[in-house]
């Protein structure tokens, strides 16, 4: 069975910053099943990405989200080498604007679980 003829599941992100941590995970295991790890995470930055895999990765993660503020943050992170948009800046940005930032927030997310 090919890539294209699987079914594509998207876990949608809410956009609320206590959801990021589970669904991060999520989102980049599921990545990681699907061989485009690389494309979000690099062993090695400067390795440059493949075109086919981040415009794959970065439609998932335009699908995934559910309110104004993520999906902006996705839309607008575009590059030289992506100007329709790069899944990698995508994926940093959401990770600034979401990840637990303090101690005592860290302390409360891992509380809930």
């Amino acid at each position: 069975m090919t890539e294209e003829s699987k079914a594509i599941r998207i876990i949608a992100f809410s956009g609320k910053q206590e959801d990021w941590n589970c669904w991060s995970k999520q989102f980049l295991a599921t990545k990681t099943a699907r061989g485009h790890r690389e494309v979000l995470k690099p062993k090695d930055p400067k390795v440059r990405q493949d075109s086919n895999d981040n415009n794959k990765v970065y439609a998932h993660l335009m699908m995934a989200c559910e309110d104004d503020v993520t999906f902006g943050i996705i839309k607008e992170a575009t590059s030289d080498e992506f100007p329709e948009g790069d899944a990698r800046l995508a994926w940093t940005n959401l990770y600034k604007k979401f990840k637990p930032n303090t101690g005592g927030r860290k302390v409360r997310l891992k509380s809930k679980f």
